[in-house]
C-alpha cells in the first residue's frame, strides 16, 4: 500500500487546511484527500489570487475548478510591507521559506487575517455535478495547495495578490540574490580566462607526498547540518534516507574492493600508455561520456571507449587495475586522475562527501562532490589541485560545443564520476517505493540520468531540495559572525561579534554594535539570516534575534559540554569562527597507555634481540595528556567526575561510557606478544597514546640501533666505500644479534659486494666450518654471483646448484641457486645445515601462499639476509614477506599488518603510519638512496657493472652446433676466405647469445628462450619502478626489433627505437620525447645510428645488450647520457652471456690494455688472425 502523503506539515500549512474544520458535507474531506493521493488533480495554476485547475474525475474529460481569494487592499499590503521590512529577524525567516508565528500575530493585531477563517472566505467552483461546495474536487485541490504553501510560505501572500518578495525588492529592502533560490549550473564553472598551461610532470615520488587521511570522527558531524524534517519527501526525515545510502555505498565499495577482481583491461591499459595526453569528456549533463587518447599533435584525438555513451564504470575498473609499478609510465592526466580516484575512496570510507543539486536544462541531479567546508577535506583537495591540469576534463555543452571548467569543478566532476558510480550500483533497489514524487527524488540522488519535476505538486521540489542543502554552500557577506566563549568560575559565556572579511586588521564589532551601526546597515540582513539559520543548531542564539537582544548567554558545565563537542564543530564547518579560551583549546582524553620494562638478566651481556623481545614486559597505565598514570591513581583521580572537568590548568572529557571500558581494560590481564611490546617501544606509542619506556629498556634498544665499526676482513679484493663499509657492518651486527636483515639500498649501490663482505667475516670467524651459506637468486643472477665471488672474495668457495645435472658437491662456503630450483629441492636443502640465508630480488617472495614462497620460508637457519632495492613504502604486502622471512612473526600476521599499515599507508598515504612503520622496522631493513647527500659524494658520477647471464637451453645447443660445424670449415680454410668465415662466426654467435631467433630466423621469438633478454627485464623492472630512464644500445636493429615487441608486451608501450633508417626530423622528434616525456622512459638505439651527436642527459642508465668489442666505440655511446648537463650518477650496465665468446673477449680487451686504443675503423677485423687453436678456445662454450 502507497504511503499517504502528509498534507501540512508546517505549522501554516496546518492552519491553511483549518477552513476544512467546520465543513460537515458527509465523505467529501476523505475522498477529495483520496484524490489528491492518487494523483487526480491533472493541472494546476496560480495566478495572483485566483487558483485553476482539473481533477479527473468519473467522467472522461477532467472537471475544471477555481478557487478565488479575497485580495489584500492597499492599506493591508501597505502594513505588511512595513511589518515585514521593520523585523529583521521576520524577514530572514521568510527568506529562508519560514513563516514566523510572530507574524501572523503582529498581522492579526493591525486585523489583517492571513489565512482563511473557513470556506466561506474561499469563492470556489467546480464544473462536476455535485452540488456539495466543496465537492471532492475542490477538497483535493485544497490539498494539493497546501503542500505548496508548506514548501513556500510566501504562497500565502501571493494568494492573496500580494508579491511580497517583488515588493520588497522594489523598496530596496532586499535584493534580487536574497529573494531568488539559485539552482547551480555547469555553465556557472567555465573557464573565464584562457586555461593556464599544466604545472610541468607529475612522478610517483610526488604522488606519494599526497596524503588521503580524512579524520572518520567528523564525517557524522556532516549529517547534522542538514535540518531533519523535510518537505520534497513522503517520509519527512530524508536526512535518514540520506544516511542509509551513504553506509550502503561505503559497503558496497568494501566489498567491490575486497573482491579484487581481475578484469580483462589489456586493451585499453595499452592504449592508455601509448598516448602522451589524455582528456576526459563530459556530456551536457556532466557526466562521463568518454576519455579522449592524444598520441601526436598529427593525429588527433580518438575514443578510448567505443562509443560515446556514459562510461563511468569502465573509467573506475581501469582505474581499479592500474598497476602502481606502472603508474609512472602512464601519460601525467593517469597519474592525476588516479590521485583523485584515491580520494573519492577516501571520501566515501569516511563520509566526507556531499550532495549539490545541478539544475541540466528544465531537469535537475545531484552531483556529488567533496565536502570541502571540512579543513582536513578542502587541504587535500588543495594538495590534488596541482595535479590537475586546467584541461584534463572536457565538458560538452551542445553537441558542438567543448568548454573547459575551473580546476575545481574539473576535480568536483571525476569525485561526481567514481562516486555516483559507486552510490548508483549500491542503491540501484533504493528506487523501488511507491509515491512517484519519492521515486523521481531518489533517482535525482542516486540514478545517473537528470530527472524533471514538472508533475503535480513537484514544481516546489527542486527549491525545497535546495533549501534543505543550502546549509553546505552557505555563502556569507562581508561580515562573519564569530563567537567568542569566556570562561566563568561556574560556567561559559557566550557572545557574538561579527568580522571583517575584507579588512582582517580591523577589531571585531559586538553585536549591538552592528545592529544599530549606520556603517553596517546594508550587511546587516545577510548577518541575521545568517544567525537565523544558526538557530536550530544552538537555539540560544534566538536571544540575538530579539527587539531587545541578549548578548551574552551562559552555558553550565553541564549543558556547554554538548556545545563544545556537538555543536561548535558544526558551526565551524559552516564557516562561523569560534574563539576559545586557551583552556578549551586542547581537550585532554583519557588513553589507556603502557609502562615498559625489562626483567634482569645478568647472564647475558649482549642478548640476542628476541631474548630482548621476550624479556620485556609491561603493566597497563592511563594517558592523560602527558601524563601516564597507574589505575589507582587514574581512579582517584576521575572519582565521582563526569563530563568537562577541569584538571590545573586543563580540562580531561570523562565520558561515562569510555571511562568503564578503560576502567574494565585496567583489569584484565595482559597478554600482548613479545613483537608487539618490542614495537610499542621502538615507537614510544601504543594505541595512539603516548608510553613509558623505562631507562634500561631504552639503553637497549639504543644499543641494538647503533653500529659500531667492523675490520674488514682479510683477502678483500675490493675497496669499500664509506657507506658500503657501514651496511657490511650493519648486517654483521644484525647477524651477531640474531636480527634478520633487509638491505634495500637503491639499484647500482652495491649491495652483493656488502653481503659478499659479510660472507668472508663468517669465514674469517670459522662461521662456515659446520654450517653453509645458501644464496637463493633469480636463474639470471647465477653467474653475476659466482663473478662477484670469484673476483671480491676468492677464499670462499662457490657453488652453483643448478641445472639437470646439479649435485651438491663436498666442499664449498656458499651453495647458489635458483627459486625454481629451491622450489624443487626444498625437502633436500632443509637436510642441510644453514648458518645465513640470503635471498636476491626479494620480490621474488612477494605472494605469501605461493609454493615457491613457501619452499624458501621453510629452510631454517641461523640468520636471514634479504636483498632488495624496491622502496619499501611501495609495496608494503610485499614486504610483509620479506620481513616475515627475515624475522618471523614480528609483524603478526599478513591481515593485521594490511589493517594497520598496507592500506592506511598505500590508500590514504599515511604518512604518521608511515613513519610508525620505518620505526618499528628500522632495526631490520638498511636503504640508502643514490640522491642521499651522504651517498653521493661518495659516488663516482659512472658506475660500470657486468651482469653475467647463462644461455638457455636452446640457445646452447644452438651455440655449439653452430661452433662445431663452422670450425671444421675455417680449419680447411685460408686467406681471406678464412677471415671471411671467422668473423660471420663472431656474428653470428653474438646473434644467438641476443637470442636464437635472430640467428635462425625462424622459430618462437618469445623473451623467455634468451638468458640474455631475461636479465634485460630484470634490469628494467628495477629502472621502471624507480621511475628513472634508460638507454639500451644494440649493433643490431633486428635485436632492436625483438626489443620493440617484448618491453610493448610487457609495459604497454611501444618503446623509442633510434636506427639508421629515420630521418633527422624523426631522430628530433624521439630525442625530444626522451629527454622531455616521463613516459618515454625507454630509448633503444642502434649502436651506429645513436652512437654519436646525441644528448640524452634525461637517462642515468645505459645498458649495451649486445658488445661492440671496441671500448672507444661503447665509451661513445655510453657518453650520451653521461655529458655535460648531467645532473645524475650514471649507471653503465654491460650484458654479457656467461662462457661464450662475449665473456672471452671482454677479459681479452681487459688484459690488453693496449688494445683500449684501437681505432673506431679497427672495429673486430683483429678476430680475423686468431689462429685456429686461439679461435676455437674464444668461441667454444665453457660449462
Amino acid at each position: 500500500m502507497a504511503k499517504r502523503t502528509q498534507y501540512g506539515q508546517t505549522w501554516w500549512g496546518k492552519q491553511w487546511l483549518n477552513a476544512l474544520g467546520n465543513i460537515d458535507y458527509s465523505n467529501r474531506l476523505p475522498r477529495g484527500k483520496t484524490y489528491a493521493n492518487k494523483g487526480a488533480v491533472k493541472d494546476f495554476k496560480i495566478n495572483n489570487n485566483l487558483i485553476e485547475a482539473n481533477v479527473q474525475g468519473s467522467q472522461r474529460k477532467p472537471y475544471q475548478q477555481t478557487i478565488l481569494l479575497q485580495r489584500f487592499s492597499p492599506q493591508e499590503k501597505e502594513s505588511i510591507l512595513k511589518t515585514v521590512a521593520e523585523d529583521m529577524g521576520v524577514l530572514a525567516a521568510l527568506l529562508s521559506r519560514q513563516m514566523p508565528k510572530e507574524l501572523d500575530q503582529l498581522l492579526n493585531e493591525q486585523g489583517i487575517q492571513l489565512f482563511p477563517k473557513d470556506w466561506r472566505s474561499l469563492n470556489m467552483n467546480c464544473s462536476c455535478p455535485d452540488w456539495a461546495v466543496p465537492c471532492k474536487h475542490l477538497a483535493a485541490v485544497v490539498y494539493l495547495l497546501s503542500n505548496e504553501i508548506d514548501k513556500n510560505p510566501f504562497n500565502l501572500f501571493e494568494l492573496r495578490g500580494l508579491s511580497l518578495l517583488n515588493e520588497l525588492e522594489k523598496r530596496g529592502i532586499i535584493s534580487f540574490l536574497d529573494k531568488e533560490e539559485e539552482h547551480f549550473k555547469l555553465i556557472d564553472f567555465v573557464f573565464s580566462d584562457a586555461p593556464r598551461s599544466y604545472p610541468g610532470k607529475i612522478s610517483l615520488d610526488q604522488f606519494n607526498q599526497l596524503s588521503f587521511v580524512l579524520p572518520q570522527e567528523n564525517s557524522d558531524t556532516l549529517f547534522q547540518l542538514l535540518e531533519d524534517t523535510t518537505l520534497f519527501y513522503s517520509d519527512s526525515d530524508f536526512k535518514k534516507t540520506l544516511n542509509k545510502l551513504y553506509k550502503t555505498t561505503e559497503r558496497s565499495l568494501i566489498k567491490q574492493l575486497n573482491t579484487n577482481k581481475e578484469a580483462s583491461n589489456d586493451r585499453l591499459h595499452k592504449a592508455l600508455l601509448a598516448s602522451n595526453q589524455i582528456q576526459l569528456s563530459l556530456n551536457a549533463a556532466g557526466y562521463c561520456a568518454n576519455v579522449y587518447l592524444y598520441t601526436n599533435k598529427a593525429a588527433g584525438r580518438e575514443l578510448l571507449f567505443p562509443s560515446n555513451k556514459k562510461n563511468a564504470a569502465e573509467v573506475g575498473t581501469l582505474l581499479e587495475s592500474t598497476s602502481w609499478e606502472k603508474l609512472g609510465g602512464y601519460p601525467k592526466e593517469w597519474i592525476a586522475i588516479y590521485a583523485v580516484y584515491c580520494f573519492a575512496k577516501n571520501l566515501v570510507m569516511t563520509h566526507n562527501y556531499m550532495p549539490r543539486l545541478l539544475k541540466v536544462g528544465s531537469k535537475y541531479r545531484v552531483q556529488w562532490i567533496p565536502a570541502d567546508i571540512n579543513p582536513d577535506v578542502k587541504k587535500v583537495q588543495d594538495k590534488l589541485l596541482v595535479f590537475c591540469s586546467d584541461n584534463l576534463v572536457l565538458w560538452q555543452q551542445k553537441k558542438e560545443v567543448e568548454q573547459l571548467l575551473t580546476r575545481v569543478e574539473q576535480l568536483r566532476a571525476l569525485c561526481d564520476l567514481f562516486i555516483g558510480e559507486w552510490m548508483a550500483v549500491a542503491n540501484s533497489e533504493a528506487c523501488q517505493v511507491k509515491r512517484e514524487n519519492d521515486q523521481k527524488v531518489l533517482a535525482c540522488f542516486i540514478k545517473r540520468q537528470p530527472v524533471a519535476f514538472n508533475q503535480m505538486g513537484e514544481k516546489e521540489t527542486p527549491s525545497s531540495i535546495q533549501l534543505w542543502l543550502k546549509k553546505f554552500y552557505l555563502q556569507h557577506k562581508r561580515y562573519i559572525p564569530l563567537l567568542r566563549v569566556e570562561e566563568v568560575e561556574d560556567g561559559f559565556f557566550m557572545d557574538l561579534q561579527m568580522e571583517d572579511s575584507e579588512n582582517k586588521d580591523s577589531l571585531p564589532i559586538d553585536w549591538l554594535s552592528f545592529l544599530k551601526g549606520k556603517p553596517y546597515r546594508e550587511y546587516r540582513l545577510g548577518a541575521i539570516q545568517d544567525i537565523q539559520s544558526l538557530v536550530s543548531y544552538l537555539p540560544a542564539l534566538s536571544g540575538l534575534l530579539q527587539k531587545n537582544p541578549r548578548t551574552n548567554l551562559y552555558f553550565s558545565p553541564a549543558i556547554f559540554e554538548d556545545v563544545l563537542f556537538r555543536v561548535l564543530p558544526i558551526l565551524q564547518l559552516l564557516g562561523i569562527s569560534v574563539l576559545l579560551p586557551k583552556s578549551l583549546q586542547r581537550i585532554l582524553f583519557p588513553k589507556i597507555s603502557m609502562r615498559i620494562h625489562k626483567e634482569e638478566n645478568d647472564n647475558e651481556a649482549s642478548p640476542a634481540f628476541m631474548t630482548v623481545a621476550e624479556m620485556l614486559t609491561f603493566d597497563w597505565r592511563v594517558a592523560v595528556g602527558n601524563q601516564l598514570l597507574t589505575a589507582e591513581e587514574f581512579r582517584a583521580l576521575v572519582a565521582q567526575k563526569s563530563g568537562l572537568v577541569k584538571l590545573q590548568d586543563q580540562y580531561v572529557h570523562i565520558d561515562p561510557k569510555e571511562l568503564q571500558k578503560l576502567l574494565k581494560q585496567l583489569e584484565t590481564t595482559p597478554s600482548l606478544k613479545a613483537q608487539d611490546l618490542m614495537q610499542a617501544a621502538l615507537s614510544g606509542h601504543y594505541q595512539g597514546a603516548s608510553i613509558l619506556v623505562e631507562k634500561k629498556v631504552q639503553d637497549t634498544l639504543d644499543e641494538i640501533r647503533k653500529t659500531q665499526e667492523v675490520p674488514l676482513p682479510k683477502g678483500l679484493l675490493a675497496t669499500l666505500r664509506p657507506y658500503q663499509h657501514s651496511g657490511y657492518a650493519w648486517l654483521y651486527k644484525n647477524t651477531q644479534l640474531g636480527m634478520g636483515a633487509i638491505l634495500a639500498d637503491d639499484m647500482g649501490l652495491g649491495k652483493t659486494l656488502q653481503v659478499i663482505t659479510l660472507l668472508l667475516k663468517f669465514k674469517e670467524e670459522q662461521l662456515l666450518e659446520k654450517k653453509k651459506a645458501l644464496i637463493i637468486v633469480p636463474t639470471s643472477l647465477l653467474t653475476n654471483w659466482q663473478k662477484e665471488v670469484e673476483k671480491f672474495a676468492p677464499a670462499l668457495k662457490v657453488a652453483i646448484y643448478h641445472g639437470s645435472k646439479r649435485a651438491i658437491p663436498k666442499t664449498f662456503d656458499l651453495l647458489v641457486t635458483s627459486y625454481g630450483v629451491l622450489r624443487s629441492d626444498a625437502k633436500l636443502l632443509k637436510k642441510l645445515k644453514w648458518c645465513l640465508t640470503v635471498i636476491d630480488e626479494a620480490q621474488n617472495i612477494k605472494n605469501t601462499s605461493t609454493i615457491q614462497t613457501k619452499a624458501v620460508k621453510s629452510i631454517k637457519a641461523d640468520n636471514y639476509i634479504a636483498m632488495s632495492g624496491t622502496p619499501v613504502e611501495n609495496r608494503l604486502s610485499e614486504y610483509w614477506s620479506i620481513m616475515d622471512f627475515a624475522n618471523k612473526g614480528y609483524l603478526g600476521t599478513l591481515s593485521k599488518f594490511k589493517t594497520n599499515f598496507a592500506k592506511p599507508i598505500q590508500q590514504n598515504h599515511d604518512k604518521e603510519r608511515l613513519e610508525t612503520f620505518r620505526t618499528i622496522t628500522s632495526p631490520f631493513i638498511l636503504r640508502r638512496l643514490k640522491s642521499d647527500r651522504s651517498i653521493i659524494q661518495d659516488l663516482p658520477e659512472k658506475i660500470e657493472t657486468n651482469y653475467y647471464t647463462s644461455l638457455e637451453t636452446e640457445q646452447a645447443a644452438v651455440y655449439e652446433n653452430l661452433v662445431r660445424n663452422t670450425l671444421k670449415d675455417i680449419n680447411n680454410a685460408k686467406g681471406i676466405a678464412r677471415k671471411g668465415l671467422v668473423l660471420s662466426l663472431m656474428t653470428a654467435l653474438k646473434q644467438i647469445c641476443n637470442h636464437p631467433y635472430q640467428y635462425l630466423k625462424k622459430g618462437d621469438p618469445s623473451r623467455n628462450l634468451s638468458g640474455k633478454a631475461n636479465a634485460l627485464f630484470n634490469l628494467l623492472d628495477n629502472i621502471k619502478v624507480k621511475q628513472e630512464k634508460v638507454l639500451l644500445f644494440t649493433q643490431y636493429r633486428q635485436t632492436g626489433n625483438l626489443m620493440v615487441e617484448w618491453i610493448e608486451q610487457t609495459y604497454g608501450r611501444t618503446p623509442l627505437f633510434l636506427h639508421g633508417g629515420n630521418s633527422r626530423k624523426q631522430r628530433d622528434a624521439m630525442v625530444e620525447d626522451f629527454q622531455n616525456n616521463p613516459q618515454d622512459s625507454i630509448f633503444i638505439l642502434s649502436l651506429k645510428a645513436g652512437g654519436t651527436g646525441l644528448n640524452l642527459t634525461a637517462a642515468n642508465h645505459v645498458i649495451h645488450y649486445d658488445l661492440w668489442w671496441n671500448p672507444a666505440v661503447e665509451a661513445q655511446a655510453t657518453d650520451r647520457a653521461y655529458r655535460i648537463g648531467q645532473d645524475k650518477n650514471v649507471l653503465v650496465h654491460r650484458l654479457l652471456s656467461e662462457g661464450t665468446l662475449e665473456e672471452k673477449i671482454d677479459a681479452m680487451l681487459k688484459a690488453k690494455k693496449e688494445l683500449a686504443n684501437l681505432t673506431v675503423s679497427t672495429g673486430e677485423k683483429w678476430l680475423g688472425d686468431l689462429s685456429n687453436d686461439e679461435l676455437k678456445d674464444l668461441v667454444q662454450l665453457n660449462s
